[in-house]
């Protein structure tokens, strides 16, 4: 999933920061999401870095550590960093300094599927080859959620896809694994948690779709992941959104819910398709978005069976990239 995660910050709110990226080799046996969450803990209670902020990534074997803060406080964060057994060979891609892009105090983000461990090595070896020409969030959403359509690193990002949201997780990751399918492509599985230590993370995936000669991304987001900062902002990048609604509408409208609250927080919200198989559905949830959100929501009717909405999806992702 993409993942854009910065907030808007004009250059007079606050004093520039140093912020630095670095990527190490992985040296994590066992599950990498609880080792993170002990990265967090510990991150979270340094007394030295209070004002350092961090975006922590795991995929394909490597972590790449974002900094934003103070000299001293990076330094800190760094040392504790080099002294740990599951870094190895840490090197530094990026040392700027800028205005502070991360919101939140920790972020942190696995992806799965997207490259082996020698292709990301390349993008790595891209990015520090590139004399800080790049931004951090650049590199960021270049390795958090890398385009996987050969050759790697030399394929055209997607500009603006469409994301997917449905009353049941399975159900559309079922779509993407079938479009992937279609498409011959892989699709990548995503993970995300903030700083609260009581959170648990949520789940993403998307896949990169080659449209014979132009490429499009289509993504998925779980209703609990919308309620991460991180994945309502990459809803910047999404040019349309599909609801599946199903047949309930209990269900249904509880979806709804879940995106006008996000819209109340968002700066700008994507088309949005209601796709149901029962158009009575759909208008409910359509008055719903209404009167729902702080500000209205417009929303298209599309009435199609379960069956047909894999090739609905291929239609829309197609007419996107033609249209962006």
């Amino acid at each position: 999933m993409p993942t854009k995660m910065m907030t808007a910050v004009r250059p007079n709110d606050q004093d520039r920061v140093l912020r630095v990226v670095v990527a190490s080799e992985s040296r994590v046996h066992g599950s990498v999401m609880e080792q993170m969450f002990g990265v967090r803990h510990s991150f979270m209670a340094a007394e030295d870095s209070k004002d350092v902020h961090g975006a922590l990534l795991y995929a394909s074997g490597w972590f790449v550590i974002w900094l934003e803060g103070s000299e001293a406080g990076i330094e800190a964060t760094l040392r504790r960093a080099g002294r740990d057994t599951r870094h190895a060979r840490m090197r530094l891609i990026h040392r700027t300094r800028g205005h502070r892009a991360l919101a939140d105090k920790i972020t942190l983000v696995t992806t799965q599927g997207a490259d082996q461990p020698f292709d990301f090595a390349r993008r790595i070896h891209a990015i520090a080859s590139s004399g800080n020409s790049m931004t951090p969030a650049a590199i960021w959403h270049q390795l958090s959620a890398p385009c996987t359509l050969p050759p790697p690193g030399e394929a055209p990002r997607p500009k603006r896809g469409i994301a997917v949201m449905a009353c049941d997780d399975n159900s559309s990751i079922d779509v993407l694994r079938k479009l992937g399918d279609r498409f011959a492509s892989r699709v990548v599985y995503q993970r995300f948690a903030d700083g609260n230590p009581a959170s648990r993370d949520v789940g993403g995936a998307y896949v990169d779709l080659d449209l014979e000669g132009h490429s499009s991304r289509v993504q998925v987001i779980s209703r609990r992941a919308l309620g991460h900062r991180m994945v309502r902002e990459s809803l910047a990048n999404v040019k349309t959104l599909a609801l599946l609604l199903g047949s309930r509408p209990e269900p249904a409208i509880e979806l709804a819910a879940s995106v006008a609250l996000a819209a109340n927080t968002a700066a700008s919200m994507p088309d949005i398709q209601l796709v149901a198989p029962c158009e009575l559905i759909a208008r409910s949830v359509g008055e719903f978005l209404k009167r729902g959100a702080r500000r209205p929501l417009p929303a298209e009717i599309v009435k199609l069976a379960s069956s047909e909405i894999v090739d609905f999806l291929a239609v829309l992702a197609d007419a996107e990239q033609v249209g962006a």
